[in-house]
């Protein structure tokens, strides 16, 4: 009998033996592409991209709940979400931070902050540098600063895993 649910928890196990890695993370760094190929490890893959988020729910709504974060009621109207018989009453507060946290929309955020961090650091280089920073000027050295203390944090973090 095929069972959706025991295939992913297989996938997704971490397995001490294995060195603490999933069955997914040794297809992936082993190369395996015939592998992560296959549909079920495409589902998985899918669903987690997606978090809490149905597959059959169009991108649109996402991204219209995404463009409307000060509407925190919205993605409990819009956006459907797999939710188990047990979590059948779920809180529109719940939904806004499930909507908000999936992979996807983080990184749907962090293309259009990127784009954004490069429009004002084109607009500082190409105006005129004066004594008295201008406050897009403020903005970008504030960004710059966050983005570099992030990247030391993310190295340092880096650094602690591999010497455990």
């Amino acid at each position: 009998k095929n069972d959706r649910g025991k295939s992913y928890k297989l996938l997704s196990r971490v397995q001490p033996s294995w060195g603490n890695s999933t069955c997914l993370e040794l297809a992936v760094s082993g190369k395996c592409r015939d592998f992560v190929a296959l549909v079920g490890v495409q589902e998985l893959l899918s669903m987690i991209w997606r978090g809490n988020i149905h597959l059959d729910q169009p991108y649109r709504q996402v991204l219209i709940c995404l463009g409307l974060p000060f509407l925190p009621f919205l993605p409990a109207r819009l956006i459907t979400f797999d939710i188990t018989a047990k979590d059948n009453r779920i809180s529109w507060r719940r939904k806004f931070l499930w909507t908000f946290q999936a992979p996807f929309s983080v990184f749907v955020y962090n293309v259009v902050f990127f784009f954004v961090y490069l429009f004002i650091f084109a607009s500082v280089i190409l105006s005129r540098f004066c004594y008295n920073p201008h406050w897009l000027e403020l903005v970008l050295i504030a960004w710059t600063g966050t983005l570099l203390i992030e990247e030391a944090r993310q190295v340092s973090w880096l650094s602690l895993e591999r010497n455990i």
